[in-house]
């Protein structure tokens, strides 16, 4: 079994990912809509996560509990991160309708 500090010191760890990728992209000039989105694309754990706890879980690796929590964030990380790209995806259409040039986002065009 995994024991509870291991996992306590993993969660810590998800958050610094996420602020540092947000970090990055808005030191590199990009909105706060683009770098949020960014971070949480790059931070979900979607598929590979449910795999994974399913294959711990069958190993007897990590109780019921532990499984379902595995889950329970891949899941939500998934849907975090496809929420802030359906709404970066819909402001880059109403950009694109209403005729303002949308930003190339990371090579510096359009600044």
């Amino acid at each position: 079994m995994i024991d509870r500090e291991t996992v306590r010191g993993r969660w810590p760890r998800r958050a610094r990912e996420t602020i540092s990728i947000w970090a990055a992209a808005r030191l590199a000039g990009e909105d706060p809509l683009f770098s949020s989105s960014l971070a949480f694309a790059l931070n979900a754990r979607g598929t590979i996560g449910i795999v994974l706890a399913g294959v711990t879980r069958q190993a007897d690796l990590i109780d019921d509990r532990f499984f379902a929590v595995l889950v329970l964030v891949s899941l939500v990380t998934c849907q975090i991160a496809g929420h802030r790209l359906a709404k970066a995806a819909d402001r880059l259409m109403t950009a694109t309708v209403t005729g303002a040039p949308p930003r190339l986002r990371g090579t510096g065009a359009g600044r």
